[in-house]
This record gives C-alpha cells, structure tokens and sequence, in this order.
C-alpha cells in the first residue's frame, strides 16, 4: 500500500483571509467528526443540488470507517506528498457536506467497477474512463513522484456516504 501522507496531525484551514494550522484530533472533537473527506473544488462543483448520497472515490485505499462521521471541506489549495516532504492542503469548511458512512472498498481494479459504483458519484465521474481522469487530476498533483502509469494501476478505493447536512448547520 502506498503512503498518502506524513503529518497526520494537522489541519490547514482558511476562514476569510487567514489560514489556520489546527490539531487534528481536537478539531475532531470539538466538532463531533470521526474524520474528513477533502474534496476538490473541481468534482464539487459537479454535486446535485438536494443530494441526499454520495459516492466519494479514492487512490487505493482509505481509512473511512462505516458508521462514522466525515466533513468534507473543499481543498482551496492542493498540497503533495515526496518522500522527502509534505505540504498540507488549504482547506475550507464554509458550505462542506457533514456525511455518515455507509460503506467503503479498497483496493478496487477499474475493471472490476460497475455502473452501480457510479450511481451517487459527481456528475463529473459517472464512467470508468471519467474517473481515471479526476484520479489523475487529484493525485498528479498531490503525489508527483507517481507516473500516470503507477496512480492507475494502484485503483482505487469506494466510500458511499448519506448526506446529513452542511457545516453551518452541524457546528
């Protein structure tokens, strides 16, 4: 399995024009969250309005837990991984969907994906050809040590969530 991050520690969040580095696990608490799920400005963008599920998809594999509680914040500035460094994401809560976790796969081949996999994805991600483009576009960036070839061949990892409301509203 291929290591996302270093610092699992902290957060980099963005309120108006200041940035904020926050502990994780106290962010956590004090805002009754198991965990987070960053999202890209590029694939929100693509959420129906009133979605009530959503299909989030991730590089291999993840730590979502069924039953658990995720924000997911829009990343304002995306971060990378090196095996030399990590430079955190920039973070947004404003407007962030609060999601419980229904189910979750890792380590999923593309070939092995059906439609059903898609059903409550982005309108942005609904084929297997679309999903290695926003793969692609996620985790060049982020981990740029990785070839195209090699963030393709690692697969991916599927997280259904059901929708409970929106930051403003859960803080």
């Amino acid at each position: 399995m291929i290591r996302r991050w270093l610092q699992g520690e902290k957060l980099v969040l963005k309120e108006g024009n200041k940035l904020f580095s926050l502990n994780k696990k106290q962010f956590y608490h004090k805002h009754r969250l198991d965990g987070i799920i960053r999202i890209s400005k590029e694939d929100q963008q693509y959420y129906p309005k009133g979605i009530k599920y959503l299909t989030h998809f991730n590089l291999q594999y993840c730590h979502h837990m069924k039953g658990r509680i995720y924000a997911l914040p829009v990343i304002l500035k995306s971060g990378h991984l090196t095996s030399k460094e990590e430079v955190l994401p920039i973070l947004s809560f404003k407007g962030c969907l609060i999601a419980k976790c229904l189910s979750v796969r890792n380590n999923v081949n593309y070939n092995c994906l059906t439609k059903n996999d898609f059903k409550f994805s982005s309108r942005n991600i609904s084929t297997v050809p679309e999903l290695k483009r926003a793969i692609l576009r996620r985790y060049t960036i982020s981990m740029p040590e990785l070839s195209a070839e090699d963030i393709i061949s690692l697969g991916v990892s599927i997280t259904t969530l059901k929708i409970l409301g929106i930051w403003e509203r859960w803080r």
